[in-house]
């Protein structure tokens, strides 16, 4: 055989072998798309800003204990490796604690549609009321609600987040595309409108410096609003029509943010304009809420009946591990990790209603049924202690669990 014949046999030899272990390893090997610098775009605006009168009132509460909906059992989670990188009197659930206390308050306002919920270093309760248009307040220790109407009508406030400083902000999808904020001591509320025209705002996180990121939706962009200047910055995301959603920021002040249409985690360094894009590995997977634990690990929902799945990227080695819910079609939606690196998500399939917990160190998941039916837990954070709180959109209600 001729030497140029034996290096196309070595050749094709080494190529099938490529192929079988792509096809039967857990780390399939692709390249991240990094390093892609934005053209940001700054703009500094007028916010408009009034006192409103707030409604208070005490809650009716219910109290119970929630049993697992079956005994945990270990899932063996499904791994990919992206490699070659080129650039109240309540207590904290226990890891291995299956049977908790649940609580819900039923929100005053009826029908207002509970939907994103974000916790002060007081452990007071925030959420925002989509249909209704307030923002709201639950202090589980004495049952009391307060709801601030958000000056802009038709605005449906959506995500929220609150700063070092108790300062809620919130974003305003609907008609009014603004970035609110309510501070609860004055009563205050702050509205910046969001340079991109229905740009849709959606998810919002901010950071240790009290700057406000959001995702826009429509706008296809990440955008930032320092309030103590009154400037925004939107940077446009790389892939096209990736409606980005969930968003949350890590200690080091990296953005990472989910693309529900272009189904892949992203990350924003701010410092330097530049975008990282990780594509999931389960495609069409409908990725919505994402968090990030102390360790920099990205956590994040699969919403689609296909996927049913909770995730987790290390950005640092470029690795994903999927994890399928034991609930099928539950539609994972909210997440949240607590100091114990726990994950807690909700399941918003109105026929199951549950809120769950992945131990992604036992590969463990534990399922309980929020006890009002048909309920629709959408948002969920973990207070300080370990307490779970959740909003019920179709309830109308928030709910602990303890």
């Amino acid at each position: 055989m001729s030497k140029s014949k034996l290096v196309v046999v070595m050749l094709l030899a080494l190529l099938m072998l490529s192929v079988v272990f792509f096809t039967f390893g857990n780390s399939p090997r692709v390249t991240p798309s990094k390093d892609r610098v934005a053209s940001a775009t700054t703009t500094v605006v007028s916010p408009t800003k009034g006192n409103v009168v707030p409604e208070k009132s005490s809650a009716s509460f219910n109290e119970s204990i929630s049993l697992p909906i079956s005994t945990p059992a270990n899932t063996n989670p499904l791994s990919a490796k992206l490699g070659f990188s080129l650039l109240a009197p309540a207590f904290a659930i226990s890891t291995t604690q299956t049977t908790v206390s649940s609580a819900e308050w039923t929100v005053p306002t009826s029908n207002s549609g509970p939907f994103g919920v974000a916790l002060d270093s007081s452990g007071n309760v925030y959420f925002t009321e989509e249909v209704s248009n307030k923002v709201g307040r639950l202090v589980p220790s004495t049952n009391t609600f307060t709801e601030w109407a958000v000056p802009t009508s038709g605005s449906s406030p959506y995500g929220v987040a609150v700063d070092s400083s108790g300062n809620v902000y919130f974003t305003e999808p609907g008609s009014a595309n603004k970035i609110g904020r309510l501070v609860p001591s004055t009563n205050t509320f702050t509205e910046w409108a969001v340079p991109t025209s229905i740009s849709f705002p959606f998810g919002v996180a901010v950071d240790s410096s009290g700057n406000v990121y959001f995702t826009e939706d429509i706008g296809n962009k990440v955008g930032r609003l320092v309030p103590s200047t009154n400037t925004f910055t939107e940077w446009a995301i790389p892939t096209s029509s990736s409606s980005p959603f969930g968003v949350a920021v890590d200690s080091s002040g990296n953005v990472y943010f989910l693309e529900s249409g272009g189904n892949k985690v992203g990350r924003l360094v701010p410092s330097t304009n530049t975008f990282t894009e990780w594509a999931i590995p389960t495609s069409s997977s409908s990725p919505r809420y994402v968090a990030v634990d102390s360790s920099g690990n990205v956590y994040f929902t699969e919403s689609a009946n296909a996927a049913n799945k909770v995730g987790r990227l290390v950005p640092s080695t470029n690795t994903f591990t999927e994890w399928t819910v034991p609930t099928s079609s539950s539609f994972p939606y909210g997440v949240a990790v607590d100091s114990s690196g726990n994950v807690y998500f909700t399941e918003d399939n109105l026929v199951s209603s549950n809120v769950g917990r992945l131990v992604p160190s036992t590969n463990t998941f534990t399922e309980w049924a929020v006890p009002t039916s048909n309920s629709g837990p959408y948002g969920v954070a973990v207070d300080s202690s370990g307490n779970v709180y959740f909003t019920e959109d179709n309830g109308n209600k928030i709910g602990r669990l303890s």
